[in-house]
């Protein structure tokens, strides 16, 4: 979360006071968050019928993040190497790469409300 912090503090140092999406509000839109292991999963679905701690899918962490308004945004993580992995790493990661999809829909969504307050005069041709 470092890094999206340390990106937060950059893009706010030119104009601290313009609207912007903050990461408060970016962890704000989130209602609920889940996380699994794909092979695991996939194991339990009978997809794959042997435990997959060996296997490259079970090194993939998934987190889905739910959205107030119901949209569901899922992220991903998997080291490149199986002595890498670590299943709270891979949480976090996987959470990270939710926050950084996320932060572009709520800026759409602001973008949106500062066009439809402009004046014609104010919008794009």
């Amino acid at each position: 979360m470092e890094n999206v912090k340390r990106a937060e503090k950059i893009a706010t140092s030119h104009n601290p006071k313009g609207r912007r999406i903050s990461l408060d509000k970016v962890i704000g839109s989130i209602a609920e968050t889940y996380y699994l292991n794909a092979g695991d999963a996939l194991h339990k679905t009978g997809a794959i019928k042997a435990p997959t701690d060996k296997l490259p899918v079970g090194l993939l962490t998934i987190c889905i993040c739910v959205l107030h308004n119901g949209w569901s945004v899922v992220g991903k993580s998997a080291p490149a190497a199986a002595e890498n992995f670590d299943p709270e790493v891979g949480k976090k990661l996987a959470h990270e790469d939710c926050i950084r999809q996320i932060w572009p829909l709520l800026g759409f969504s602001l973008r949106q409300e500062l066009y439809e307050l402009s004046t014609p005069n104010d919008r794009p041709q």
